[in-house]
């Protein structure tokens, strides 16, 4: 786990701020440091915190290291392949690397290292662009092609780690954080619009290619690029998977589906185990974090550290369902409890990692388990991101099954099946204003609210992003389009920035591209078997987690208490930064928003609460960051 930076130009260049690229992203990295800074006759390795004076070059690579495999300085990058044709910035981890190795070696391939990165750039040299169908993990790389003059980028399945890149001042800059690009330029960043108006509208973050700071772009995930390093203003980004629309439905019956989800959550896990440091877990002590931790500890060759948050509402507090399941697997149980104070204290740096304004308060949750891991030693926690939108962990996913059975005329299912959801269904605290956005305007409660605050402003007539549709045609479509858009982008880069804030490695075992592929392909009616969200997941985990844990059917959110904050005076905190802030004021009319909400906090909706809170964040984020408007 690392971060990467670089920069090319078609000229000769002070290539310089890749100095303060690695800098601005040294948590990612604070094990080592390497720069690469060449030209068409000769290039300069080097493993010094500083790029020799003068850093002239035509392009250049920087590197910041997390040790996790062979943490020796052997594995130091840039890193080149045996010929030195290929030099390589790498961030991630590719699990299946020992057996890509045993295939390299088999075809005469010799390796100096037992590092993942070394299996990952002779995997490049011996099979070019289609190495990255074989890799099995999570990356986000450079590779610089010294004989061809190429600059190659690639980014994983499901875009776990990061990739940005602008273009400035003719050169063509890449960075695994937005703060890395940010740190060359002398002049504010510039806001871009459309973001802003889906985040503040719709509650939208990371579900394009734009990113809130205008000319910075995300590299597409599953996707690769080879850029001819004379003209690198042209990038072509090229797939390497995809998510299939209206994939076929496996024809397996439930017996073989829960056999078969069992073997494939067992092999990535175990993939993922492997380390060259400690591993732990995030447990909530729902099905997905604990039937990680289950099938773990079964495969684990070291006893392992669970982290959970408790929630101060006791009535919402998961603390003894995550003991029971540490317990259970013998594992060491450690919990932390989020306050106002801490994160009043903490918010200017979590929104600096963050990168963009964040719309709710379990991203601070999730920090300080990040934090509390960092602080018992911990560099790589295993965590379940992607299970619910996988197997159907939502309730919004019942509601499109009934539709669907009423339009193939499968009326007695439908009775059958609307009838098991209200008798066995899910009876977790589920804030039904949370799935606000996916309503249309006229049943929101929000909607007079958010008008009131853009009338007048920058934002009135800037148009949502219409390429976003909230709403899929049928289950498996909206588990896509929760896959590739809605949901999970913006979770992976809440986990990747909390946990690389502590320098640590979080891995997401259901985001296996298999696993993923199989999960898409089952039918509906296996993951929602019985009027129960997860289905198939609860049976292939028996055996591997406590029955009460699986048969649970009152789990609560992962946040920390947002309202209760706000009551016992967040709200000062939220007026002040959004009352204090000009350039909040060119967006959103601060005074006529505040002036609606003058009824008691206890009383305001939840959905006018929450975008509320997404405003004072805004001005938080935009202070942080001196954004321009």
């Amino acid at each position: 786990m690392c971060g990467i930076a670089g920069i090319v130009s078609p000229r000769v260049t002070d290539l310089s701020p890749l100095n303060r690229m690695c800098s601005a992203q040294r948590h990612r990295g604070p094990d080592g440091y390497g720069f690469l800074v060449g030209d068409h006759s000769a290039f300069l390795q080097t493993t010094d915190q500083e790029l020799p004076q003068p850093s002239i070059g035509r392009y250049g690579l920087g590197h910041v290291r997390l040790a996790i495999i062979d943490p020796e300085a052997r594995s130091l990058q840039p890193m080149c392949d045996g010929q030195q044709r290929y030099w390589l910035s790498y961030n991630g981890e590719v699990y299946n690397y020992k057996e890509i190795r045993s295939e390299l070696q088999n075809n005469g391939v010799q390796f100096r290292t037992d590092s993942d990165s070394e299996v990952v750039i002779e995997a490049y040299a011996f099979w070019g662009v289609e190495c990255f169908k074989r890799f099995n993990g999570m990356w986000a790389l450079a590779i610089v092609d010294t004989q061809a003059n190429q600059l190659i980028l690639s980014r994983d399945r499901l875009g776990i780690k990061p990739l940005h890149f602008a273009k400035y001042e003719g050169t063509l800059q890449f960075s695994s954080e937005i703060k890395g690009l940010l740190s060359t330029r002398s002049d504010s960043p510039k806001l871009y619009l459309p973001a802003v108006r889906d985040f503040l509208t719709r509650s939208l973050t990371n579900h394009s290619d734009k990113t809130f700071f205008e000319g910075v772009y995300v590299f597409n995930p599953g996707h690769y690029s080879v850029v001819d390093m004379d003209d690198p203003s042209s990038i072509n980004q090229i797939p390497f998977w995809s998510v299939a629309e209206d994939a076929e439905e496996n024809q397996v019956s439930y017996s073989e589906a829960v056999a078969e989800t069992q073997q494939l959550l067992t092999d990535a896990i175990r993939l993922q185990l492997r380390s060259d440091v400690p591993v732990g877990a995030c447990l909530s002590g729902g099905v997905d974090s604990s039937g990680i931790c289950g099938i773990a500890a079964q495969h684990a060759d070291r006893s392992m550290n669970t982290f959970t948050a408790s929630n101060s509402e006791s009535q919402l507090d998961e603390t003894r369902w995550a003991e029971i399941v540490a317990e259970y697997c013998g594992f060491d149980f450690h919990t932390t409890l989020p306050k106002r104070q801490d994160f009043e204290s903490s918010l200017d740096a979590l929104i600096w990692h963050q990168e963009e304004p964040i719309t709710g308060t379990s991203v601070f949750a999730q920090w300080c388990v990040m934090k509390l891991a960092r602080k018992h030693g911990i560099p790589v926690l295993l965590d379940g991101q992607g299970a619910d939108e996988i197997f159907c962990g939502y309730k919004k996913y019942f509601p499109l099954h009934l539709s669907s059975l009423m339009k193939q005329g499968e009326y007695a299912r439908f009775i059958r099946t609307a009838a098991h959801f209200a008798a066995y269904g899910d009876r977790g605290f589920f804030r039904w204003h949370e799935a606000a956005r996916y309503l249309p305007a006229w049943m929101r409660s929000d909607t007079n609210i958010i008008q009131t605050a853009l009338h007048g402003t920058a934002l009135e007539n800037v148009p949502n992003d219409q390429s976003v549709r909230l709403l899929g045609g049928n289950v498996q479509a909206m588990q896509r389009l929760d896959l590739l858009t809605t949901s999970v982008p913006a979770l992976l880069r809440l986990e990747d920035r909390n946990s690389m804030a502590w320098s640590i490695e979080s891995r997401v075992p259901y985001l296996d591209h298999r696993v993923v592929e199989w999960g898409l392909a089952l039918p509906a009616s296996y993951k929602l078997k019985r009027g129960v969200t997860k289905s198939i997941l609860r049976d292939s985990l028996k055996g591997s987690v406590p029955e009460q844990v699986l048969a649970r059917r009152n789990k609560f959110n992962f946040f920390a208490p947002l309202q209760q904050w706000i009551n016992d005076g967040l709200n000062t905190r939220l007026h002040h930064e959004m009352q204090t802030s000009e350039q909040l004021r060119q967006l959103v009319n601060v005074d006529a928003l505040l002036e609606s909400l003058q009824q008691p906090e206890r009383q305001m909706s939840a959905s006018a609460r929450d975008f509320y809170f997404r405003v004072a964040m805004l001005a938080v984020w935009l202070r942080v960051y001196e954004v321009t408007v």
